[in-house]
């Protein structure tokens, strides 16, 4: 995928704005999306590989 494609750049680049409360650890849109998928079951260093299979990510989504 190009590097300046939408989905790459949500899933793979870095917040440059925002504030985060004096003292707390930096959170990353990543880290916040590895914490999600952990919630729900997935194990985050194969997401894409499910992702990539429409129908199992729709059936893993729906569970």
């Amino acid at each position: 995928m190009n590097e300046h494609h939408l989905p790459k750049i949500c899933l793979y680049g870095e917040l440059s704005e925002g504030k985060r409360p004096h003292g707390a650890p930096l959170r990353r849109y990543k880290d916040q999306l590895k914490s999600t998928l952990k919630s729900t079951n997935i194990d985050p260093a194969h997401w894409e590989d499910i992702l990539a299979n429409r129908p199992l990510w729709r059936h893993t989504i729906k569970m």
